[in-house]
């Protein structure tokens, strides 16, 4: 079936329903709800086209690995060294954490850092939190991951904001979730069709969505090459 017919038959059958109401108001329930439907076959038409144009940037970043033998993910040390320094007003409160598992096709590693900064009054410093997954030899879990972060979403009400957010490196896409009680954020991103990048936020006077924001897109452009 053709999308033009399949929307005309939606939209005839969201037109026919409608119970006991009145004509009026049973026509422009339709027409509501019809125009709705229009929408939602328009986005999911969008994020599909995006889903396949990523999927097959995907399989040519694979295969310019392969080509290249680069199959094997960094490891936890090689990772840390892409940690930033501390940001401005911070220090890192312990040395850098680090990790690498595998079994089977299965293989990730992580690098971790914590960021502390001057304590508020009540003595609870502000902190930051980064850390850096490579997924270079597991391409399904990646997939998985990032596959939510290349659709358009966003929610927010009068204690938190979340969705996906834009960032400019390419290949490059992210969610945030921001509470703004206690103005908590974390910024998750995925880039190159590899590497996991997370940073949080926590115990901040005030919103730092955009130091957040600029922190997580340096640490993207440091794998630009890779």
């Amino acid at each position: 079936m053709t999308r033009l017919a399949s929307v005309s038959v939606l939209t005839m059958l969201l037109l026919g329903c409608g119970g006991e109401k009145s004509a009026d108001a049973d026509a422009d329930e339709g027409s509501t709800q019809a125009t709705n439907a229009l929408q939602a076959m328009g986005q999911a038409a969008t994020m599909g086209a995006k889903i396949q144009k990523s999927t097959e940037d995907a399989a040519k970043f694979q295969a310019d690995r392969k080509a290249r033998g680069d199959t094997v993910v960094l490891s936890y040390t090689e990772l840390q060294a892409y940690l930033p320094k501390a940001p401005d007003g911070y220090r890192t409160s312990e040395e850098p954490g680090g990790s690498m598992q595998s079994m089977g096709s299965f293989s990730m590693s992580d690098a971790s850092q914590t960021y502390v900064g001057a304590a508020t009054a009540d003595g609870t410093p502000p902190t930051i939190r980064v850390k850096i997954a490579d997924f270079g030899g597991t391409e399904g879990a990646y997939g998985m991951l990032a596959m939510p972060m290349m659709l358009d979403m966003r929610q927010e009400d009068a204690h938190r904001r979340s969705g996906t957010v834009k960032l400019t490196p390419a290949y490059t896409w992210a969610t945030e979730e921001f509470n703004k009680d206690s103005k908590d954020i974390k910024l998750t991103s995925v880039t190159r069709f590899r590497y996991l990048i997370t940073v949080e936020a926590e115990s901040q006077r005030d919103d730092q969505t955009a130091m957040v924001k600029t922190l997580t897109e340096a640490i993207v452009r440091r794998f630009e090459d890779k």
